[in-house]
């Protein structure tokens, strides 16, 4: 009697099972995709061209970071992803799914969210689960790909790449901080000369 109620407890167990993003079958096709890329360089206009990608150049982990919080996204090679918003507290919320990309760029739907901030409403602080899909931009800067999400295109088109509004891998995060400090030590400048101080 015992070993049926076991049989019934696995077969239960499996019943209840579902597959994860990263269990689910492969979106990720292994041929080139034309997608819109916005080239960045701080002494040109931003361009955006259509340019062959092998989207598993793009799999790996980003991160961005603000005030108070950090965005980390992974994109994986079989088509899932997973991401989560944490700070001082901890992690505040995560959302898993699928990703693909297409002449406009990098899609994200998520199938599963969890987290007890219910998500941000402002245009600056967005969590990810509190869309049914995002479109990502996939930005070009000093041989690196960035991610930049809908939420914060428009700040980028101002603003140029940050480690606010961009999502980066480790390697382009120097690159991308160095970018940073090279905007704000011109800001310094205009104004000191603006208020009539010569360096």
């Amino acid at each position: 009697m015992s070993r049926l109620w076991l049989l019934v407890a696995i077969l239960g167990a499996l019943a209840t099972w579902a597959p994860t993003a990263a269990d689910s079958p492969s979106r990720i096709s292994a041929e080139t995709v034309k997608t819109t890329v916005t080239a960045f360089s701080h002494d040109q206009p931003l361009k955006q061209l259509p340019v062959e990608i092998n989207p598993s150049s793009l799999v790996g982990e980003y991160v961005a970071a603000g005030i108070g919080y950090t965005y980390c996204l992974s994109l994986r090679p079989g088509g899932g992803f997973a991401c989560k918003r944490g700070g001082c507290l901890g992690v505040y919320e995560r959302a898993s799914g699928q990703w693909s990309i297409d002449r406009h760029g990098i899609t994200l739907v998520p199938k599963e969210r969890e987290g007890f901030l219910g998500g941000f409403t402002n245009e600056r602080h967005v969590f990810l689960g509190d869309y049914p899909e995002e479109r990502v931009h996939v930005v070009s800067f000093e041989g690196h790909y960035l991610l930049v999400r809908e939420c914060h295109f428009a700040i980028f088109k101002k603003e140029g790449p940050s480690s606010f509004t961009c999502l980066c891998r480790d390697e382009a995060r120097g690159l991308v901080e160095q970018e940073e400090a090279r905007v704000l030590d011109e800001l310094v400048q205009r104004e000191l000369k603006a208020a009539g101080y010569e360096q």
